[in-house]
């Protein structure tokens, strides 16, 4: 009966918000099996609730569960996504994985990505763990903290920049 009155109140209040901010949406929300609220929102225009890469649409995420917190009491996790905004982000973090990964075993050299928030971080590294040969590890502070990726083994050399890569 819980997770039936924290779906239903997580649905009402991004419908809430939604409508707020002057746009409707189609809304679907499902629980899986760790306990995470999906929520899916479908709509004409919904794209500026993206934001740049994903912050605002993250920023909506951590209010829900934040509201959610205050009338439960305990922390209720939230994952929103917008036009499957996040499952294409997804696949894009996959595929830079693998091709860097193919760079760093061309170059013989660590490759350092851009910074990323933690769970596109999350992605690099679960796709890095599925090769034997190479490693993964995020290095820098708060917002320019970044994945490095290296052969297993390698010799501890400076990691290849963003400059460098452009070359």
């Amino acid at each position: 009966m819980a997770d039936d009155q924290k779906a239903e109140y997580l649905k009402t209040t991004a419908n809430e918000i939604i409508k707020f901010l002057g746009f409707s949406s189609e809304l679907t929300i499902a629980k899986d099996g760790e306990g995470l609220y999906q929520l899916e929102l479908q709509g004409e225009g919904l794209g500026v609730l993206i934001g740049y890469h994903g912050e605002i649409l993250s920023s909506l995420q951590l209010l829900l569960s934040l509201a959610a917190f205050r009338k439960f009491n305990e922390w209720v996790p939230v994952a929103v996504d917008i036009d499957n905004y996040r499952k294409g982000r997804e696949e894009r973090l996959r595929e830079l994985a693998e091709h860097s990964i193919d760079k760093v075993r061309f170059l013989q050299r660590e490759i350092a990505l851009p910074p990323m928030p933690a769970n596109e971080r999350r992605i690099i590294h679960l796709t890095a763990a599925n090769f034997t040969d190479v490693v993964s590890e995020s290095r820098g502070e708060g917002r320019d903290r970044y994945v490095v990726i290296a052969l297993k083994g390698a010799d501890e050399s400076p990691a290849l920049s963003d400059s460098e890569k452009k070359e």
